[in-house]
């Protein structure tokens, strides 16, 4: 008898107790969705990581990491928003809750970049990839890891060094989703965007490669600059380069087998390429191919954006109005297995 009503006794307290866990589960979601929601737009720090920087996108209240200066410069720009000089104007110096936290590109000033800043709607402009890393940083709020995990990640999208980067397109075709329509015309909320380049599919041939990958033919495109290259065992262009060499122009067919000579890796690796170069005041057409990814600057401003992984080689155009002088070009690249392309050229068109 003694034995059965333990047994009931310990029923009981399990039948209790179920519903308590299930308000413990519940508690816990709705926290994280009311920290994600409070956070909205904000630069969060992580006090705990070196203060490694996040941006929480105030479309979705997911967590974007910002990276390296040029990282968190491209990636702003990328979720930025176009705006009008006029709408802009309207403003006086303080923008609608409703954009609250975005950043706004003034595409009739050369898309310069403004960040909103939630706690006063005040607008910070983003200068150059070094200023505008300053005002992140002036800006963050300090998070611990533990409140930071409760902030959902946006999947495969400028991630930390364990994790893939994806192309930055995704992120445009969110905000295009949302808030404009296809042509890239004012939704009415004075809101606009630019398209920066069109892209087509094709395999790409070659023939009289090296050992190390680089195209020996003859109609080659040379420049008349030489680059800096870095070379990574990693596809997203963390930590200190493995390699560096001078590379005198960027034209590699790598194929499957081949990688950079010294690298001692064929797959999964990345290379950024850096040169300052001298045009002269015209117009230009830059070409540039490519399987998996690659982002092209000119003077840090992304010309030809594609982040992603492809099945095909990728060609993608760009024309652009050049002053005379000196200009930095820089190239990223990542290559994760299966055949490896990374091309860059351009001609004066005018």
């Amino acid at each position: 008898m003694y034995n059965n009503m333990k047994k009931v006794l310990l029923q009981s307290l399990i039948i209790a107790l179920i519903p308590l866990g299930l308000f413990f589960c519940l508690y816990k979601i709705v926290l994280a969705e009311d920290l994600s929601a409070q956070l909205k737009g904000r630069i969060l720090l992580q006090v705990e990581s070196h203060g490694e920087a996040w941006y929480i996108n105030p479309d979705n209240g997911q967590r974007y990491y910002l990276g390296r200066p040029a990282d968190a410069f491209n990636l702003m720009r990328t979720l930025g928003l176009g705006i009008s000089n006029a709408d802009f104007d309207k403003y006086s110096g303080a923008a609608p809750k409703r954009l609250a936290g975005k950043i706004l590109l003034k595409v009739q000033d050369k898309g310069q970049a403004y960040y909103v800043n939630p706690v006063d709607l005040k607008f910070h402009y983003l200068g150059r990839p070094a200023d505008a890393f300053a005002i992140m940083k002036m800006l963050g709020l300090g998070i611990s890891n533990q409140n930071l995990n409760k902030i959902a990640v946006r999947s495969g999208f400028g991630q930390t060094k364990s994790q893939s980067q994806t192309e930055q397109e995704n992120s445009n075709q969110d905000i295009q989703n949302g808030l404009l329509n296809g042509n890239g015309q004012s939704d009415g909320a004075g809101v606009v965007i630019e398209n920066i380049a069109t892209s087509t599919e094709d395999v790409a041939t070659s023939t009289n490669k090296n050992e190390t990958g680089e195209v020996d033919s003859e109609t080659a495109t040379t420049t008349t600059c030489y680059f800096k290259g870095e070379y990574f065992r990693n596809t997203n262009l963390i930590g200190d380069a493995n390699l560096v060499v001078e590379n005198e122009k960027i034209n590699f067919d790598w194929g499957k087998s081949l990688g950079p000579t010294g690298l001692g890796r064929t797959d999964n690796f990345s290379a950024r390429w850096t040169a300052s170069c001298y045009f002269d005041g015209a117009t230009y057409e830059f070409t540039a191919t490519f399987d998996d990814g690659m982002i092209v600057y000119l003077d840090d401003e992304p010309i030809i954006t594609s982040w992603r992984d492809n099945v095909l080689t990728k060609t993608m155009e760009k024309e652009m109005v050049i002053t005379a002088g000196q200009h930095d070009i820089r190239v990223e690249y990542y290559k994760l297995d299966n055949f490896g392309v990374a091309r860059l050229s351009w001609e004066n068109v005018q």
